[in-house]
């Protein structure tokens, strides 16, 4: 019982083509229907920019699957999962980016851009540009996550405040592990 509509999305920078208010996660889109919880369904491989959550207090449980998004030569910012909405929670995935693109190709594998609360728990996320990035927002709580192979820094906080890491590995990153800018 899988629904998907189409709509027309003006954002070159996004590329989504569906959102998906069902529950259910079987291939990219755009995830609308607050306090949801969202699970996905089997493995995913995309080209772009994969989830984009669309509204407040959603959940997507990977259920241990792997999404790998990005598979695109260029430099353009496509991401793993993208949020600018609260409680925003990811959990229980592996994130790869593509090996199409290069190392310098801006992908990070999430990006909450202005979220003021939200969990990130129980993942792997390999060899993406930023493991996870945190702008403009705050109280982003990250447990129980490995980055390995980061082509430049495992966790970025940019203007990102009271968010707290347990137990994060970061390995192998090309800069720090961990780098502040204005947080």
């Amino acid at each position: 019982n899988i629904e998907y509509f189409l709509f027309v999305l003006n954002d070159s920078t996004l590329n989504y083509s569906y959102y998906n208010t069902s529950g259910y996660l079987t291939g990219c889109s755009r995830v609308m229907q607050a306090n949801s919880i969202f699970t996905i369904q089997n493995n995913i491989i995309t080209s772009t920019s994969c989830f984009n959550i669309s509204d407040e207090n959603i959940t997507i449980d990977g259920k241990g699957y792997t999404l790998t998004f990005g598979d695109a030569s260029g430099t353009d910012q496509l991401d793993g999962i993208y949020s600018t909405k609260k409680n925003t929670t990811i959990k229980n995935l592996k994130i790869l980016k593509g090996s199409a693109a290069g190392s310098s190709a801006s992908r990070p594998g999430i990006f909450f851009n202005g979220p003021t609360s939200g969990t990130i728990e129980n993942m792997t996320i390999n060899s993406t540009y930023y493991g996870i990035y945190l702008l403009n927002g705050g109280n982003i709580s990250t447990e129980n996550v490995t980055i390995v192979n980061s082509s430049s820094y495992g966790i970025f906080l940019n203007a990102s405040v009271n968010s707290s890491f347990t137990n994060v590995v970061v390995d192998g990153a090309m800069g720090d592990a961990i780098f502040l800018a204005g947080s």
